[in-house]
C-alpha cells in the first residue's frame, strides 16, 4: 500500500523525485506522474499549501528533466515517495549524486532475436 501525503499536510524534500497525483479541474480525471518540488531561489523554504491558501510562486512541481513542464502547488495534489513503490524482479532502488532511480540487477533485459 502506498503512503500518500497531501500537499496540505507536508511536502517532499526539494528535488526529491516523487509520484504525484493531481485531479484535473474539468473532466474528472487524475494526472499521475513523476515530479520534483523545485524552488525559484535558495532562500525559499517550501511549506504545505492548505485549501484556501494563496498558491505559492516561489516553489512548484516540475515534471520534466528540462524544467519546462511545471505545475503550481494547489493543495489538491497527493504525493508518495518512489521508494514506496514495489519493484518488479530484477529492479532495485538506487541513489547517485542526489538522484534517485531504479536500476537493473543482472540480466533482466532480454534482447529481441535478429530479423532475417
Amino acid at each position: 500500500m502506498l503512503d500518500w501525503k497531501s500537499e496540505g499536510e507536508m511536502l517532499p524534500q526539494i528535488a526529491q523525485c516523487v509520484l504525484l497525483a493531481t485531479p484535473r479541474q474539468f473532466d474528472g480525471f487524475w494526472d499521475i506522474c513523476v515530479a520534483q518540488l523545485l524552488v525559484r531561489h535558495e532562500d525559499v523554504s517550501p511549506a504545505p499549501v492548505r485549501a484556501g491558501d494563496p498558491w505559492p510562486t516561489d516553489f512548484y512541481w516540475c515534471r520534466s528533466i528540462s524544467g519546462r513542464d511545471t505545475m503550481i502547488v494547489t493543495a489538491n495534489g497527493w504525493w508518495t515517495s518512489l521508494a514506496n513503490i514495489p519493484l518488479p524482479p530484477g529492479a532495485a532502488h538506487a541513489s547517485e549524486r542526489g538522484f534517485d532511480y531504479v536500476r537493473q540487477l543482472g540480466g533482466a533485459f532480454v534482447p529481441q532475436g535478429s530479423r532475417s
